[in-house]
C-alpha cells in the first residue's frame, strides 16, 4: 500500500506542487492577519473564582491597569522657568489622542464648597503661571493639598508624578504604541530642556515596550536562526541545492505556524512569538533525517525515482510518528486551562503535523525535479570525525557499561537532590533584563512611591446598606492604618481619602484636618457631597464606590517583590481584613491586577505537572504502537526522563524559578529527544527482526546509522535554541540553554544508555521476540 501511495506521489507531482503552493498562499492570506496581543496575557482559566471577581471588579469600578507614570527628581522644579515647562508639558501630554486624564502638580482638582455650601470640585489652577509670586503659590497651596502628598509628590527626595490615565481602546490595542510614543516623546522634550532624567513605568508603557521587543525579536531570531541553519546544514551536506531545499521548507514552517495563528484568530503574545525561530529550529530536524535517507538510499542501488519512492513509503510512518512525539511535547500545553499556555500548545501542535505533511510530499518532489546526488554531495555519509566518535560509543558501550551506568546514576542522584529546590517564582516585571532602562524607571517608583503595580481592595456590604456609613469607614480607616506599616504599599486612594479632604475643606484647608472626621461632622460631610451620576467621569467619588452605593474600592500601588513574597503579603492582608470586617456583614475581597497575576502563578506548577503528565502518557501510546512491549517502552522511556531531571536539578541549583517561559522547557524537550529514541529502537527492530542478526550486531549497525543524523540534527537543534539566549527576556534567554542542556542530555542517554540497557537486558528481554509483532507495521527500509 505505502508502495502505491508513494508511487502515486511522484507520478502526480505537479498537481501535489500546485496543491502545495495553494496550501501555502492560503496560510500565507491568514499570516498578513496576525497581530501582536497589547492587552494583559491571562495565566488563569477563564472561570477562575478570582479572575470573574477581577472582572466584576473592572466593570464596576473600571480598569487598574490603564495608568501611565511619569516621574523625575528635581530640586528647581518650582522655579519659574521649570514650572512652565513643565505645565506646558502636562498639557501636551492631556491632548494626546488616547489619553483621558493627567493628573499632576499642575492638573490638580481642588474641593471647594459653592454658595449652598456643597462640594464642588473645580481645576486648582488655570493657568501657566507669568511670575515666580504665583509659582511659589502654587508650591504652597499644593504641599498643603496632603490628599495629593505622597501619591504626586514625595518632599523628602523632591519627587514628583504625572499620573497618565489610558482610554481603554487605546490602552488594549495597536493604537497604543503611539500613544506611548507620543507620552514619551513630550516627557524626552522637557528632559532635553531641564537636565532632568525622565523615569516612565505602568503596566501599559511596559506592555507595549514588551510587545515591541517581542516583534522585532520575532523577526531577528528568526533571520538569525536560519542563518545558523544555514550554515551548520551547508557544513552537513556541502551542497548548495540540498540547503535551498531544507531552507525552503523550513521557512513554509514559519509561514504554516503564523498562518494558523491567523486561522484561529490568536494574536501573538511573548511565548507564541517564540514559535517562528522554534519551528526553523524543529524544521532542520525533519530536512536532515530525510535528506540523509535520500542520500543513503541512493548510495545503496542507485536508482533516484527508487530512493525518493522509499522517502515515502519506507520512513514515512516512522517520520510521522516520530513529528508526532514532537507535537505532543508541544501540544500537551493545551491541556494546562492557562489561555496562554492554550493557544501556544495548540498552535505549535497543529503546525507541526502540517509541516511533516508537506516535508514529506514536497522534499522527494522537489529532488525529483534535480539530477541526482553527485559523489561529493553524499559524501558526508562517511564523515571520518563523526564515524570515529561512534566507533568511541561502541567501544564505551560493549565494554565498559559500568561506566556509563555510574556516570547517568551519578548525575541523576544529584540533579534529584536539587530538583526539591524548584520553585515557581515570577514577577510582573520578569522578563525585563535588569540593566534596562525600563527595569531602572521600575526601582525609581519603587523608591520613590513604593511602587506602581495595582493592588485593589474591594468591601461590600451584605445587606444592600450604604457602604459610607461612619461604622464601615471606621473599619476602613483601620484597614488602610494597618497596611501602612506594610512598606510595599504606596498610599492609598479611598472615599476616606476624599472624606479626609473634604474634612481640610470645611475646616479652612487646615492640613491637620485632613484625617476621618467623627460621626456627626462625617454625616455633614456625606450630606455635602453632591449626587454623582452612575456614567459620571469626573465625580468625586467616581471610581471609588459603585452606584449602589453597596460596595467601596480601596486602590493601592504596590512594589513588584515577586509571586512568593505577594503571596505571604497577601495571607497576611487577608487575616488583618477578617480581623476588622466580620464576614457575617462585609464581603471583602482583594483583587487587582497583582492578585490575578499572583493566581496565574500558582497555576504553573500544575501546568508543568500536567504538561509533562500528558506529554509521558501519549508518547508512551504512541511507542506503544510501534512495540507493544511494556520491558521495551520502560527501557525506551529511561533515557528521557534522565534529561528532565537534569533540567530540573539544574534549575534548582541555580535557582531558575518556574515560570511560563521555562515551563516550556520539559514537554518540548522530551517531546523532541523521544524522538531520537523511536529512531534508535525501529533501526534496532529492522536490523534485529528483519535481518536477523544478534543484538550485538543490531546495536552495532544502529549505533552507526543513526547516529549521523542524530548528531546532525541535535547539533543543528542545540545551536538553534542558543540563539534564544541573545534574547532581551531573561526568560526566553533560558528557555534557549536550558532547552539547549536538556537536548544534549537527551542525545547522550540515546547514544549511550538506552543501547547499554539493551544489552544488558539481553537475556531478560529477549528482544527479538518483544520487538516482532507490532500495532502498526512499519514497512521495512530493505525491502523490495
Amino acid at each position: 500500500m505505502w508502495d502505491k501511495i508513494a508511487s502515486f506521489i511522484i507520478k502526480q507531482r505537479v498537481l501535489f506542487l500546485i496543491l502545495i503552493l495553494a496550501f501555502i498562499g492560503v496560510m500565507g492570506y491568514y499570516a498578513t492577519k496576525v497581530k501582536l496581543e497589547y492587552a494583559m496575557q491571562k495565566l488563569v482559566p477563564s472561570n477562575d473564582a478570582d479572575l470573574l471577581a477581577y472582572q466584576k471588579f473592572q466593570k464596576t469600578f473600571g480598569l487598574d491597569n490603564n495608568k501611565v507614570f511619569i516621574g523625575f527628581g528635581s530640586e528647581k522644579l518650582f522655579e519659574l522657568k521649570n514650572f512652565r515647562a513643565y505645565y506646558k508639558m502636562c498639557d501636551d501630554i492631556s491632548k494626546i489622542t488616547g489619553v483621558t486624564q493627567v493628573i499632576s502638580p499642575t492638573r490638580l482638582f481642588d474641593l471647594r464648597t459653592d454658595t449652598a455650601g456643597k462640594f464642588d470640585i473645580k481645576p486648582a489652577f488655570t493657568h501657566a503661571p507669568n511670575t515666580q509670586a504665583e509659582v511659589d503659590s502654587i508650591r504652597d497651596k499644593f504641599l498643603d493639598m496632603r490628599f495629593y502628598q505622597g501619591m504626586l509628590y514625595n518632599k523628602n527626595t523632591n519627587s514628583a508624578l504625572i499620573l497618565v490615565v489610558l482610554d481603554i481602546k487605546a490602552q488594549e490595542s495597536e493604537k497604543r504604541v503611539s500613544v506611548i510614543r507620543k507620552i514619551q516623546k513630550t516627557a524626552e522634550e522637557y528632559e532635553d530642556f531641564s537636565g532632568v532624567e525622565m523615569h516612565i513605568g505602568g503596566l501599559p508603557f511596559v506592555r507595549t515596550e514588551m510587545a515591541t521587543t517581542v516583534k522585532s525579536e520575532i523577526a531577528l531570531f528568526t533571520v538569525v536562526a536560519f542563518l545558523v541553519t544555514a550554515i551548520l546544514i551547508l557544513v552537513f551536506f556541502r551542497s548548495f541545492s540540498t540547503l535551498a531545499i531544507a531552507i525552503v521548507f523550513i521557512g513554509i514552517g514559519v509561514l504554516v505556524m503564523l498562518g494558523v495563528s491567523g486561522m484561529l484568530g490568536y494574536k501573538l503574545t511573548l511565548l507564541t512569538g517564540t514559535l517562528p525561530p522554534l519551528l526553523v529550529v524543529i524544521g532542520v530536524q525533519n530536512a536532515i533525517y530525510l535528506i540523509n535517507k535520500y542520500h543513503e538510499e541512493y548510495r545503496k542501488h542507485g536508482n533516484k525515482a527508487k530512493a525518493l519512492s522509499r522517502i515515502i513509503s519506507r520512513v514515512g510512518v516512522a517520520t510521522f510518528l516520530i513529528n508526532f512525539t514532537t507535537a505532543v511535547g508541544f501540544g500537551t500545553f493545551y491541556f494546562t486551562k492557562t489561555q496562554m499556555l492554550e493557544q501556544f500548545g495548540l498552535v505549535s501542535f497543529i503546525t507541526i503535523n502540517l509541516v511533516f505533511f508537506i516535508n514529506i510530499i514536497g522534499i522527494p518532489i522537489l529532488y525529483s525535479f534535480l539530477p541526482v546526488p553527485s559523489d561529493k554531495q553524499i559524501a558526508h555519509l562517511d564523515n571520518k570525525n563523526i564515524n570515529q566518535f561512534l566507533g568511541w560509543v561502541k567501544f564505551m558501550v560493549f565494554n565498559h557499561k559500568r561506566r556509563i551506568y555510574f556516570w547517568f546514576v551519578a548525575i541523576t542522584v544529584i540533579s534529584t537532590t536539587f530538583v526539591f529546590r524548584l520553585h515557581p517564582l515570577a514577577y510582573m516585571l520578569d522578563d525585563v533584563p535588569r540593566s534596562s532602562k525600563m527595569y531602572q524607571d521600575l526601582l525609581y517608583f519603587q523608591e520613590h512611591y513604593k511602587g506602581v503595580m495595582p493592588y485593589e481592595i474591594v468591601v461590600r456590604t451584605h445587606d444592600d446598606g450604604d457602604i459610607g456609613t461612619f461604622e464601615t469607614l471606621d473599619k476602613v480607616n483601620r484597614l488602610q492604618r494597618a497596611l501602612k506599616k506594610y512598606p510595599e504599599f504606596s498610599k492609598p486612594m479611598s472615599v476616606l481619602e476624599v472624606v479626609s479632604y473634604a474634612n481640610q475643606t470645611v475646616n479652612e484647608g487646615d492640613p491637620a484636618f485632613y484625617r476621618m472626621p467623627n460621626a456627626l461632622d462625617l454625616a455633614d460631610i456625606m450630606g455635602r457631597m453632591p449626587v454623582t451620576k452612575s456614567n459620571e467621569k469626573n465625580g468625586m467619588m467616581s471610581g471609588l464606590i459603585d452606584s449602589s452605593r453597596t460596595g467601596l474600592r480601596i486602590s493601592y500601588q504596590i512594589k513588584d517583590v515577586g509571586s512568593l513574597s505577594l503571596d505571604s503579603i497577601n495571607k497576611e492582608v487577608r487575616v488583618i481584613i477578617d480581623r476588622i470586617f466580620s464576614k457575617d456583614e462585609y464581603l471583602v475581597q482583594v483583587t487587582g491586577t497583582s492578585a490575578v497575576f499572583l493566581k496565574g502563578n500558582s497555576y504553573l506548577f500544575g501546568s508543568l505537572g500536567s504538561a509533562t503528565f500528558w506529554s509521558l502518557i501519549i508518547i508512551t501510546i504512541t511507542m506503544g504502537f510501534l512495540f507493544p512491549s511494556i520491558r521495551m517502552i520502560v527501557i525506551a522511556v529511561i533515557p528521557n526522563i534522565i534529561p528532565l531531571l537534569v533540567t530540573a536539578g539544574t534549575m534548582g541549583y541555580f535557582d531558575v524559578p518556574l515560570k511560563p517561559s521555562t515551563i516550556l522547557v520539559f514537554s518540548i524537550a522530551f517531546g523532541i529527544t523521544v524522538d531520537a529514541t523511536i529512531h534508535f529502537i525501529i533501526t534496532f527492530r529492522r536490523e534485529l527482526v528483519k535481518l536477523n542478526k544478534s543484538v550485538r550486531e543490531a546495536l552495532n549497525g544502529t549505533i552507526v546509522e543513526v547516529g549521523l543524523s542524530m548528531i546532525y540534527s541535535m547539533v543543528a537543534i542545540c545551536a538553534g535554541f542558543l540563539i534564544f539566549t541573545f534574547s532581551n527576556f531573561q526568560g526566553t534567554q533560558a528557555l534557549g540553554w536550558l532547552t539547549g542542556l536538556t537536548l544534549l542530555t537527551g542525545m547522550a542517554a540515546n547514544l549511550f544508555l538506552l543501547p547499554a540497557m539493551i544489552l544488558s537486558l539481553e537475556n531478560f528481554l529477549n528482544a527479538k521476540e518483544e520487538l516482532t509483532e507490532q500495532v502498526i507495521e512499519i514497512p521495512d527500509e530493505d525491502e523490495d
